[in-house]
């Protein structure tokens, strides 16, 4: 790819006919090297699949007059024909090797022959699940120049939609106070027009720490988003910038940017310190208020720095001020830019740069805490992402609204304008729900040992599923728009005159007058004026009674009753008949930490696939729901659901060799993970009991090791559901000390036939060894950071093993079959 040339409006693209994505760059050069996607969006895999559509519209009047925001590619021919038939070939070979086993049973064992014909039955019905929505991968390019070229004014204003980003954080213990942070200051420093966004953190403890850190953050960002603004900073959580960028040297940058630069890291550096210090802090002045009022009898409150008492949890728990008891939370900790006050503490005044012309405006920023009761199922994540859609209906009203886990931040500044392209976008924009971005991570080992990166899910099924009704919606990252989460449908099929009913969508007024507005696109940019009253309001939407008796949950924003409420949701809206759209990057848009811990990493798969297989078996189940999906993107929501199952016959195939213990028979086996099988045995239990997959959150605590990056990777912690594989890895080791053995005491006796039997079981019993080579180095703990104990370690126990059945053997020789 050759070097890329900027462009007038900042933006730049790459000399290949634009495969690669509009990239925002330091004018000044101090910007961070870009973080690439490893997609590999080169001009040879690649061409347009949009020239029709172009030209189209120059013959109407020339690209001005209709607005196309992005560019569409599909597969080089030459690539994907052959791709196409070798699926149709694999598909005809499998039915014959069916048809053939079936004809030649010459088992002595039917129970097993038939288990293993289900088995392969199965495997043959998976594969084609997943293969028969890969037909037609299209990717699709963000053309930021068009978009600036069609909504922007020349005085620099906008005519660009609302925003209102969503961040969701659970436990300021599993998920650190300075990663959410982090995402929230690359949120109110990203690259889009300030009156038209607003952030709204969403935390479900109801602490008070991460409220007083966002209040930190009020005060820390008039000094960081300005100088991201002032100098092209990328990207934009400080750390990640301070982490990944070398620091300036003088004389090889303007004094200018160096004398920022070392105000800046020093100022963060504060920041963080602050951050830690937030508990004892919060700790010891509750402790001076609780014994100014121990005279009058109260209990130990936990006290704000404004001397009321917080209505959330309190540091000594008591009734309805506990995690999962506690009042409804929602204040305002920067204002609108318009109203022009900070409802927080005040910024730094005293470090302020020499900011020049830069915009030193900030983003809206709320903090909502839902009501928590032990009456009420609060339905996790959904539960929480709904009351923030409710709330920010009322503040802000944005036209389209993206959340982000707490552990994600913003990498590309540039990623909020790039998916409303697809929004806007005249061809199809109006009838696109959602535009989902890919996943990635930067705190994973360099050789990705758990497969957090999936990417051939993100860089291959996504891109499948782009080519028909559009990717699945991801749990974070994904730009929606509002009215598609309100369970209404796409403009090609939406009926004239709805009314927005209090039945289905509860008896605010005030919200059902935000719902009248955003249908009839009559949106203020500007928020009503924040009186006692309107907060009344504001935390009533986000009690925990407001959903009880209407669609909230069923036909209305994020669906309940399942842990994975992000793939419901997404067919739900696909059902409707809209269609979603994947954003791919050269940049990567997002970032995020993943578990580089092998239980924390099981936890996750097991919350996944189990919640896969809870759609299988509701009524959202893809061969009856979704009356508008078309049928191979029904195709691909099946096999999401039903992949787990696939587990239960890879678990049969490789404890087979058990099976070297009987003479005379030897079995192939296939490589196994342990968490799909717990995933199918809680739903098992789920349809028995009715109790669902427990939802537990995924904690991002690391070892505290500051010399090792990856110390969590060699962390080792006991569950019973690394049992399975367990089982499958002693097995494996016993086959194949056991053939060994066996081909010591029998290979003179062999016919050609049984050599050859034992040489093809030997070889996948070797093969799975090497499958389970990452869960070997996960029990190994600290060990595991020389793999080479595990390389001389494993022959010498297959060694004492084929000498123990050796040994064994002439002790017990004519007494025992072996």
């Amino acid at each position: 790819m050759a070097s890329p040339a900027p462009a007038a409006d900042g933006a730049v693209y790459a000399a290949n006919g634009g495969l690669t994505d509009p990239l925002l760059v330091s004018a000044n050069g101090h910007g961070a090297a870009p973080r690439k996607a490893a997609h590999g969006a080169k001009g040879k895999y690649w061409v347009p699949a949009d020239k029709a559509e172009r030209r189209a519209a120059k013959e109407a009047g020339g690209e001005e007059g209709r607005a196309l925001l992005f560019r569409k590619y599909k597969v080089k021919g030459a690539l994907l024909h052959p791709y196409r038939l070798l699926i149709i070939i694999r598909l005809i070979a499998v039915l014959v090797f069916f048809a053939w086993r079936i004809r030649h049973n010459k088992s002595d064992i039917m129970w097993f022959w038939t288990m293993s014909i289900v088995g392969d039955v199965w495997f043959g019905f998976s594969w084609l699940l997943n293969q028969l929505p890969k037909f037609n991968p299209v990717k699709t390019i963000p053309d930021l120049a068009a978009l600036k070229r069609h909504f922007g004014f020349p005085d620099g204003t906008s005519r660009l939609p609302g925003i209102d980003v969503f961040v969701t954080t659970a436990d300021p213990i599993d998920e650190p106070i300075l990663y959410t942070m982090n995402c929230v200051l690359s949120i109110l420093a990203v690259d889009y027009p300030v009156d038209r966004l607003a952030c709204y953190l969403s935390d479900d403890s109801g602490a008070l720490v991460l409220y007083e850190a966002l209040v930190e953050v009020g005060k820390f960002a008039p000094l960081w988003v300005p100088f991201c603004r002032k100098y092209s900073i990328e990207p934009r959580a400080p750390e990640s910038y301070f982490e990944h960028v070398a620091p300036p040297q003088a004389g090889r940058v303007t004094h200018e940017f160096f004398n920022d630069y070392r105000r800046v890291q020093m100022e963060y550096d504060e920041f963080k310190v602050r951050l830690d210090n937030l508990p004892d802090s919060i700790r010891k002045r509750s402790d001076v208020y609780n014994s100014m009022r121990a005279a009058e009898g109260d209990q130990k409150a936990t006290w704000m720095e404004n001397g009321t008492q917080w209505p959330g949890t309190w540091i000594d728990p008591t009734e309805n001020h506990r995690k999962g008891h506690h009042a409804p939370i929602a204040k305002v900790v920067l204002d609108h830019p318009s109203h022009g006050q900070h409802h927080g503490s005040q910024p730094i005044t005293e470090s302020n740069l020499n900011i020049g012309t830069t915009d030193e405006r900030l983003p809206m920023l709320v903090y909502v805490s839902r009501e928590k009761n032990p009456s009420y199922d609060h339905n996790k994540k959904a539960g929480a992402l709904n009351a923030q859609l409710r709330a920010s209906a009322l503040l802000s009203n944005a036209q389209l609204v993206i959340n982000f886990d707490c552990d994600h931040y913003i990498n590309n500044s540039q990623a909020l304008s790039s998916a409303v392209c697809f929004m806007l976008d005249q061809r199809d924009g109006d009838n696109t729900a959602f535009v989902q971005f890919p996943q990635r991570f930067d705190n994973v080992d360099p050789t990705d040992r758990y497969g957090n990166h999936n990417r051939v899910f993100f860089d291959g099924t996504m891109l499948a599923l782009n080519g028909l009704q559009g990717p699945s919606y991801l749990g974070t990252g994904c730009m929606f728009r509002r009215l598609a989460l309100y369970g209404i449908d796409p403009p090609h099929c939406r009926a004239e005159n709805i009314a927005a009913e209090a039945i289905r969508l509860g008896n605010s007024t005030i919200f059902l007058d935000s719902v009248s507005k955003a249908l009839k696109n009559d949106r203020s940019i500007t928020p009503p004026p924040i009186d006692d009253t309107f907060l009344a309001e504001l935390e009533r939407v986000v009690t925990c009674s407001y959903d009880k008796g209407t669609d909230w949950g069923k036909g209305v924003g994020y669906i309940y009753d399942i842990a994975t409420e992000d793939i419901v949701t997404g067919f739900r809206i696909h059902g409707q008949g809209w269609r979603s759209m994947y954003c791919t990057m050269e940049h990567d848009a997002f970032c995020g930490v993943a578990p580089i811990n092998l239980t924390e990493r099981l936890h996750q798969i097991v919350r996944w696939s189990g919640g896969s297989l809870e759609m299988f078996f509701s009524h959202n189940n893809p061969f009856i729901g979704g009356h508008r999906i078309q049928p191979l993107q029904r195709v691909s929501y099946l096999n999401m659901t039903v992949y787990p199952v696939t587990s239960v016959f890879i678990l049969i195939y490789a404890l087979s060799p058990v099976m070297w213990l009987i003479p005379d028979e030897v079995y192939i086996q296939r490589p196994f993970t342990s968490a799909y099988p717990m995933a199918v045995l809680h739903m098992a239990v789920n349809l028995l009991t009715k109790k669902g997959i427990h939802f537990r959150v995924t904690s991002k605590q690391t070892a505290a090791d500051d010399n090792d990056k990856f110390a969590d990777l060699y962390d080792f912690r006991w569950v019973p559901m690394l049992i399975p594989t367990m089982a499958v890895l002693i097995c494996n080791v016993g086959a194949i000390g056991v053939a060994l053995g066996k081909t010591v005491v029998y290979i003179g006796t062999w016919t050609a036939a049984k050599k050859m039997h034992a040489a093809l079981g030997l070889l996948f019993n070797i093969w799975i060894m090497f499958l389970l080579y990452p869960f070997a180095l996960a029990i190994m703990g600290r060990w595991a950071k020389r793999p080479i104990i595990l390389v001389v370690l494993l022959p010498v126990v297959f060694a004492l093993v084929a000498l123990l059945y050796v040994g064994v053997h002439i002790l017990l020789a004519g007494v025992i079959p072996f």
